[in-house]
């Protein structure tokens, strides 16, 4: 089983590896027309459908997106193990950001206390041979006082907000698109058509689970798979978080 899990993951590796070759030397998968903003795909609390799901949805197109997790929850019950986003990140080129180590929110948290959080959160991925560079809020809040922690740690901060993106971006101030459970896949279609119609630099779309029914946050993946259909169909690029604020 080891062996076969093992020539899985050359195949992959193999496939991202030919698939981006082919792209950044002649565009033979793509649409004609790479205009239009760069889609994030993010995934918050560090859930196992994640893994099973989206992780194999995106390697069919040779995309990679940017995993929040709560270092303080990896390994445990449904949640991703270390292995897993380490598999993720240094094997197959996904990022991993923080997202505070017990998922506590910011504000109920003294300043002390709210350094505790996010800089032990941090140095556990680090610690693991992780290269965190971005934070997602808790909570989707933060007293401005804060603010500070994070940057001592991170180069960019999501917040909960959808919002245009254009240049000059406040790198501690990026907005997203959260899919919610009851959304269909038009919700986020019209989302990008309108970012593509307003000239935006950049669509954060982030999830938490994929076909997890169970959840209150679950994305099914028949919906999923619509959504990245349609970026395909657009011939849009897609970027881990980090990838894309370094070229806008």
């Amino acid at each position: 089983m080891q062996d076969i899990i093992a020539l899985r993951q050359v195949y992959r590796v193999l496939f991202i590896f030919l698939f981006n070759l082919l792209v950044g030397s002649c565009g033979l998968l793509l649409p004609e027309g790479n205009a239009g903003p760069i889609i994030c795909f993010t995934f918050d609390d560090q859930h196992n459908s994640v893994y099973e799901y989206a992780f194999p949805t995106l390697a069919d197109y040779g995309w990679k997106a940017t995993n929040y997790v709560n270092s303080g929850y990896l390994g445990r019950d449904s949640s991703l193990s270390w292995d897993q986003v380490q598999e993720l990140e240094l094997v197959y080129g996904w990022e991993t950001g923080g997202h505070g180590l017990w998922h506590q929110d910011l504000v109920d948290l003294t300043y002390d206390e709210a350094s505790r959080e996010i800089g032990e959160d941090y140095n556990n991925l680090v610690n693991h041979g992780l290269n965190p560079r971005g934070f997602a809020l808790p909570k989707g809040a933060c007293p401005q006082a804060y603010y500070s922690i994070i940057m001592n740690y991170y180069n960019y901060v999501r917040c909960s907000s959808d919002f245009a993106i254009h240049p000059p971006i406040d790198r501690f101030s990026l907005g997203y698109i959260s899919y919610q459970a009851d959304w269909s896949a038009d919700t986020i279609k019209s989302r990008i058509e309108q970012g593509i119609a307003n000239k935006e630099a950049l669509i954060v779309i982030g999830f938490h689970q994929i076909e997890t029914p169970s959840s209150y946050m679950n994305c099914p993946l028949s919906v999923f798979k619509a959504i990245l259909g349609f970026v395909h169909q657009k011939g849009l690029r897609v970027m881990t978080l980090s990838e894309a604020l370094a070229v806008i």
